[in-house]
């Protein structure tokens, strides 16, 4: 659901993760090789059904979709330092029209490393090949007269350094992270879309040792457009926030953050309007199990 005030889009989402009614998860455990990797694989199949496809307002097209979807993580754990790899892929296949079968891939590694007590270090990096179905996305509204799902690659590196102990009243991490965005193919339409995105941050926290930490956070983000749009006007900006919050974790499956603040985003291009003014962002996460989670969102669309 989205709202528009005064031309700043606002939104509040609510998502739900967990295996369809009609998927069958197989696990058949972990397995501990000789140098202490913990490997999982995992299979997710399942079946699904649309009555319209292409998201049209008339001419509807049903269509059956198969989905599976196996991954294989690995972990290393040495004491409180945890080193992750996963991989994974998905495939859809559906039962007319075989040139909206796909697979797409995925690749992710994780590390978290404590120095000492006081010292934290989280690294992330990940790597997808990802396909968006006709009749959404860059082929939003043109129904079945694209040719082929759209096809992109992302890109994304993150890293966290946090000093203070966690038992101490206060903590100050810093962040910074890279994200690019390139599509494939509909060259005519997805090369104004390919971006590349550098992010900074500090935050310094207030620890209450009640499960919950507040915290002020000044993050900013710049983002640079491949090419410039037909009309000649750039997309380019950097968007600064500063942002007071508290965050919780009420029990091991629930967790939640809200953040509301200033924020200032400054278009490279003159014919753009910039905004300044308020922002908030807020999330809840309740996860009952591991393979089914609730989130629900709601902020200021940057």
């Amino acid at each position: 659901m989205r709202m528009l005030t005064k031309g700043v889009p606002i939104y509040i989402a609510i998502s739900m993760f967990t295996t369809a009614t009609m998927a069958q998860k197989f696990e058949p455990g972990s397995y501990m090789t000789n140098n202490g990797v913990e490997l999982t694989p995992t299979l997710m199949a399942g079946v699904g059904h649309t009555n319209n496809f292409f998201s049209t307002p008339e001419d509807e097209e049903s269509r059956l979709i198969w989905t599976f979807a196996p991954t294989i993580d690995a972990i290393i754990e040495d004491g409180v330092n945890k080193y992750n790899f996963n991989a994974a892929t998905l495939t859809n296949l559906h039962n007319i029209d075989s040139a909206d079968n796909f697979t797409q891939i995925n690749l992710k590694a994780n590390t978290h490393h404590e120095f000492s007590s006081r010292q934290r270090l989280d690294f992330s990096a990940s790597a997808d090949w990802l396909y968006e179905p006709r009749g959404s996305g860059l082929t939003e509204g043109l129904g079945d007269l694209a040719s082929e799902p759209v096809e992109y690659t992302q890109q994304n590196i993150l890293l966290d350094y946090e000093y203070g102990a966690m038992s101490s009243a206060a903590q100050i991490a810093f962040k910074a992270g890279y994200y690019n965005k390139d599509y494939q193919n509909f060259e005519a339409i997805s090369q104004y879309r390919n971006y590349d995105k550098t992010l900074f941050g500090v935050t310094g926290y207030y620890n209450t040792q009640a499960g919950t930490r507040s915290f002020l956070e000044v993050k900013s983000e710049s983002y640079r457009y491949d090419v410039i749009q037909l009309s000649g006007i750039s997309r380019d900006s950097d968007d600064h926030k500063v942002l007071l919050g508290i965050e919780w974790e009420a029990t091991a499956i629930t967790s939640g953050s809200f953040k509301v603040g200033y924020q200032k985003k400054d278009f490279k291009d003159t014919a753009r309007e910039n905004f300044s003014g308020l922002s908030w962002e807020g999330d809840i996460i309740w996860q009952p199990l591991t393979y089914s989670s609730f989130k629900i969102n709601t902020g200021v669309v940057s």
